[in-house]
């Protein structure tokens, strides 16, 4: 086969030694201030938005070449709100003083990387109540005019717009998702739509083909015309943030319309190469940033994997094209499933590495949302320009916009209550993502071959030129899709989890099932979904057998609460779980939990002193709490898991104190001594006593508690009779999630923050 496009591999090897780099090289953590210390830095302001927060829109700056030693950007919430008149321009030096607060790094598996996230973007660490203290120079007038000019675009849509419509429009118009209406950006995120909130190839492609038609149109000369088009697409680019995705499509179309002028052959694959090139040269970190991978693996998909994916998908057979309206019809059909599901294979491996599920309803969606964006965008600027001249034309210009985001939503919501609508794949394991794409490109180069071979014969000897079958190709894909799926397991695991001020746990055994022992904190909003549900989907756990509550404090349940509201479409609980205390305990301070689970069509049972579980090698004993206790105090319910596998015993006490905490010597007195204690109530200086850690002398123990909490949890008297008793201490705030693997009679304690330790 003869060798194409030698600037295209060239590309390639470069790519593939910078990924190698950056996955094997070691992070170098730059030496930034400490949190919570005032400084003042001098610099420049590269770019500067608002944010909404708290219902307030805050000015944010963004300062480059300070001179504190920081490599990247600072970004800088002002305490002024003021006006546009009243910050600096896009292009000033000013020196201004705040108070530093550092990008927080994930503490479990699956969770957001906050720091990870901002240190590809180049931004070191933020200021807040930011105040300037000197300004001076000039600023830069074309990136301060278009920093105005989307002002008052962002201003013209919230003015004939509703609230929630004129959000998601400044994001897919604009790309200000700030103040980004939060319900309908997790809808579209669930249903895989989150792509049309971001500028990307389908904006340039529409607005840039747009201008550059309509100058042709009007007989501009081609130099004109295309340095014109180029000229606005780039403009429209910075004004809208130049991320990622809208970089790569505006040098493409550039390099597409240069093509023209030149009198060239346009090549995609090569166009594509030379920008990721450009990009990684200039940020090489952009090989773990989502947006990018996502954004070349949709080209990559179109321009290579689609041609073989059209043999293999084989939809022209099944739904043969005619002529007419209906014949236009299945073609459009046909057209948009070749064109999403082929994205989706080339994608695949990414959207599990990084989001652990695929919305499998998407392919569908995606064969009208997409058109329909054409006709958003055009009606979109349509608004803003009639609105800015009169408020009634851009409310009329808008009523197709709203009727088609209503169009959306209604879909996306529809889609949530078909049942297997999200697969939960977890996160992949390198080897499978290279044996994935191994498989894909052993079947794309058998397929060109196959073709470059047919094209010289004769038409009858074509059809046994072809390679393998469909049906062979289908066989592969599937054994490819299989291996990037499998999730083996073996022996048994738990994890505690950092969920800040609270508790989280969650087991497998060797059969795969899965438990949770509370779920809850009071240190951060939304645990359940930032990071209770990305630790589950990211093990590839798509349902709970039983969640365990102890007691029903905060701490403990508010992301259950959040999982139950979302167990249609989410991660099933299979059994809630509750302790088996007075009826009147039942009826205040668990009817709510209840009542969430019966509402969610989730069992509920009770457990108390005596209860046994057992499922495989994974046997559960309730030792707490006494069953009809009636107190005041509801820590005292709190129920005691006396938990075995094998020879590994681990004893999960809640928050237990009082009477009931000193009841567990006697049920504990006469069985074996602990692997594993979960330190009660976070840490406390009065729990887990000394006759409790006598009596049980556990190996290990886990402290579960929020970093700098206001109440000093773990005590140091609580540590050091941890210490005395000759425990292996691992905490929470410290390690981040700590989990413990038993296989085999070894046992294996992982820090995720820290690394591993074995025992």
């Amino acid at each position: 086969m003869q060798i194409r496009r030698p600037l295209c591999l060239l590309s390639l090897v470069f790519i593939l030694l910078a990924t190698a780099c950056v996955y094997s090289g070691q992070v170098i953590e730059e030496e930034l201030p400490s949190e919570g210390e005032r400084i003042s830095l001098t610099g420049i302001v590269s770019d500067k938005e608002y944010r909404v927060m708290f219902g307030s829109r805050i000015p944010v700056l963004y300062i480059s070449g300070v001179k504190d030693g920081s490599d990247g950007q600072v970004m800088c919430y002002m305490a002024d709100a003021g006006g546009d008149d009243s910050l600096p321009g896009i292009g000033e030096t000013v020196r201004v003083s705040g108070k530093v607060s550092r990008f927080r790094e994930a503490g479990n598996p699956g969770e957001f990387d906050l720091r990870e996230y901002y240190q590809i973007l180049n931004i070191s660490y933020k200021l807040n109540q930011t105040e300037i203290l000197e300004r001076s120079g000039s600023c830069s007038l074309l990136k301060e005019k278009l920093f105005q000019i989307k002002s008052r675009c962002c201003e013209v849509l919230e003015q004939i717009y509703p609230e929630k419509e004129a959000s998601v429009l400044k994001a897919m118009l604009l790309g200000d998702k700030n103040g980004l209406d939060e319900e309908v950006k997790e809808l579209y995120q669930l249903n895989g739509l989150v792509h049309i909130l971001a500028i990307s190839g389908l904006h340039v492609s529409l607005l840039g083909m747009g201008v550059s038609g309509f100058l042709k149109r009007c007989r501009v000369p081609v130099w004109m015309r295309v340095t014109a088009a180029v000229g606005i697409m780039c403009c429209y680019g910075v004004m809208t943030g130049m991320g990622v995705s809208t970089w790569r499509a505006v040098f493409m179309f550039a390099l597409h319309l240069a093509a023209e002028l030149f009198g060239r052959t346009y090549d995609m694959l090569t166009a594509l190469s030379l920008a990721a090139v450009l990009m990684l040269t200039g940020q090489p970190l952009l090989v773990r940033h989502s947006g990018f991978l996502l954004s070349f693996g949709a080209v990559l998909g179109i321009g290579i994997i689609l041609p073989w994916w059209r043999e293999v998908f084989g939809m022209d057979i099944v739904f043969p094209r005619g002529r007419g309206v209906p014949g236009k019809l299945t073609g459009w059909i046909v057209e948009g499933l070749y064109l999403s599901s082929g994205i989706a294979v080339a994608t695949l491996p990414v959207l599990f590495s990084f989001y652990y599920v695929f919305p499998l309803y998407s392919l569908l969606l995606n064969l009208y949302v997409i058109p329909l964006m054409s006709l958003v965008l055009a009606f979109g600027i349509l608004s803003i320009v009639g609105g800015s001249l009169l408020p009634e034309a851009g409310f009329l210009f808008g009523m197709p916009d709203r009727l088609i985001l209503g169009i959306y939503e209604v879909s996306c919501r529809a889609a949530l209550k078909l049942p297997g609508g999200i697969k939960i794949g977890g996160k992949p394991e390198p080897w499978q993502i290279a044996a994935y794409y191994g498989i894909l490109l052993a079947l794309i180069l058998r397929h060109a071959w196959a073709e470059e071979k047919a094209a010289s014969v004769s038409e009858k000897e074509r059809g046994s030129s072809a390679g393998i079958c469909p049906m062979g190709q289908w066989l592969f894909v599937l054994g490819a899709l299989w291996l990037l799926l499998v999730r083996p397991v073996s022996g048994f695991s738990v994890s505690f989890l950092d969920v800040g001020q609270g508790d989280c746990i969650v087991m497998r055994n060797e059969n795969g099932n899965c438990y949770m022992v509370d779920g809850g904190s009071t240190s951060r909003s939304k645990v359940g979904q930032y990071q209770i549900l990305p630790f589950l989907e990211s093990m590839g756990i798509g349902e709970l057998e039983a969640v365990f509550v102890t007691h029903p404090d905060e701490d403990h349940i508010s992301g259950i609460v959040e999982l139950m509201e979302q167990t249609g479409y989410g991660v099933r609980i299979k059994s809630l779980i509750l302790p088996d205390a007075s009826d009147e305990i039942k009826k205040e301070k668990l009817a709510e939990l209840r009542d969430q689970a019966k509402e969610n069509k989730i069992p509920v049972y009770y457990i108390g002193r005596g209860d046994e579980m057992q499922d495989g090698k994974l046997k559960f004993t309730c030792i707490g709490p006494r069953k009809g206790l009636a107190t005041d105090e509801v820590n005292e319910i709190s129920t005691v898991l006396y938990t075995e596998y094998e020879e590994f015993r681990m004893l999960l006490t809640g928050d237990v104190t009082g009477e009931p905490e000193r009841e567990l010597l006697e049920e504990l007195s006469g069985r074996d001594v602990l692997t594993l204690l979960k330190a009660a109530h976070h840490g406390s200086k009065y729990s887990t006593p000394r006759e409790l850690l006598e009596l049980t002398d556990p190996v290990y123990a886990v402290i579960s508690a929020g970093r700098d909490n206001r109440y000093g949890h773990p005590h140091r008297e609580l540590t050091e009779r941890l210490m005395r008793q000759g425990c292996h201490i691992y905490q929470t705030p410290e390690g981040g999630a700590v989990t413990v693997r038993v296989k085999g009679g070894r046992i294996r304690v992982e820090e995720f923050l820290k690394g591993k330790a074995g025992a």
